[in-house]
């Protein structure tokens, strides 16, 4: 058992040293997909470069091709057990909404090739010890920071969006709004003084500390009555009207003759 084990990390190191350690330039993604699984697409050039073969006990595909300059190319690319990177120091553990990754390399290096690669998440990096954060996507240009001290501590969601629970509480704060107006809504119109439909509008009555700063909505109408003008009475005895002594006048009655 023991001597399998040792084979096992034999071939690890072999992937690591050789495909990823050695060179001048590395460049790529490393994807935590979840706290099961990881993806890799690297890509390590120089010329002291020395490809393996293969990757199997990683389970990655290792492809080999020539630059330009002349130099190997190792394209090591695939999707594979998070757990088959624990021998080097690179474990993806369970948080909650979080998804956290510790990589601490192992020294015993003179030197470190330069370095592009962008270590991303499903969701949003929270925290991140080293290298430089977007969004979900933490990028490291030297190795050889990941060898010294804790290297690096990263949380990230483990899915896009904010966290369930804060989802949920938004949720829930929402929900409280709409009910709190509906009641609101119920009280008044329950409160709301009601009358007889067929009553005018200023019969209605106002009740509490309200009442008097009402005002009716109409205001009683007031028919007032022309008023005739009589004019003043006049005193002493009654005239009597002036004789008539035009051509067409009639003559006076006998009472009148008896009284001249």
């Amino acid at each position: 058992m023991i001597a399998r084990w040792h084979r096992v990390v034999a071939g690890l190191g072999l992937a690591l040293a050789g495909a990823l350690l050695s060179g001048c330039h590395a460049q790529g993604t490393f994807d935590v997909l979840s706290e099961d699984r990881i993806a890799v697409d690297l890509f390590v050039s120089g010329a002291d470069v020395n490809c393996p073969n293969s990757a199997d006990a990683l389970k990655l595909t290792v492809t080999t091709t020539i630059d330009q300059y002349g130099d190997e190319v190792c394209h090591v690319t695939g999707e594979t057990q998070a757990t088959y990177f624990s021998p080097f120091g690179i474990t993806v553990s369970p948080a909650a909404e979080y998804l956290v990754l510790q990589i601490n390399l192992s020294g015993g290096r003179d030197s470190w090739p330069s370095s592009d690669i962008d270590i991303r998440f499903p969701g949003k990096v929270m925290d991140a010890s080293l290298g430089a954060v977007s969004d979900n996507v933490v990028r490291i240009t030297d190795l050889e920071a990941l060898t010294q001290g804790s290297g690096l501590h990263a949380v990230g969601l483990r899915s896009a969006g904010p966290p369930q629970w804060l989802v949920a509480s938004l949720a829930g704060a929402g929900a409280g709004i709409v009910l709190t107006l509906i009641v609101g809504l119920v009280v008044v119109l329950v409160r709301r003084p009601r009358r007889d439909p067929l009553a005018p509008l200023e019969d209605v009555a106002f009740s509490g500390p309200d009442a008097e700063k009402a005002t009716p909505l109409h205001k009683p109408l007031t028919v007032v009555a022309p008023v005739e003008h009589v004019p003043a009475a006049s005193t002493g005895p009654p005239r009597t009207p002036p004789e008539d002594t035009s051509w067409f006048a009639r003559p006076p009655s006998s009472g009148d003759q008896r009284a001249g």
